[in-house]
């Protein structure tokens, strides 16, 4: 597993946001992914994660609002759709491992949510 932290980002006028960072610097990506891609489309990134994991389809690709995401068995591939290139600072990473860490960000974005109110 990836070493991580989480962090709080004051905006200002009380505003804070969530951040996870990890130990890797060549993970900002990953990063991004959670932070951006899976916090807004969770629900689609669970399913298709969960497609390819449980053996009913081969491959799942999505394309969020930085990230694009090519899901296969073993090894998931992130890409910075942003990039001039179309590819960016990517990362590869084991699927379970994705499916740990998304898990592990949404139970905690939950919690800090929660915390806010």
């Amino acid at each position: 597993m990836y070493k991580y932290q989480f962090r709080v980002l004051e905006l200002g006028y009380g505003q804070k946001e969530l951040l996870i960072e990890f130990e890797d610097k060549g993970k900002e990506i990953l990063s991004t992914f959670l932070e951006s891609d899976v916090s807004a489309f969770k629900n689609y990134v669970f399913e298709a994660i969960g497609k390819v994991l449980s053996g009913n389809s081969e491959y799942e690709e999505l394309n969020g609002n930085v990230c694009g995401v090519e899901i296969n068995k073993d090894m998931t591939q992130i890409y910075d759709n942003l990039a001039e290139d179309g590819m960016g600072n990517w990362c590869e990473i084991e699927t379970q491992e994705l499916r740990e860490l998304v898990d592990i960000w949404c139970n905690e974005l939950k919690r800090f949510k929660e915390q806010q109110k």
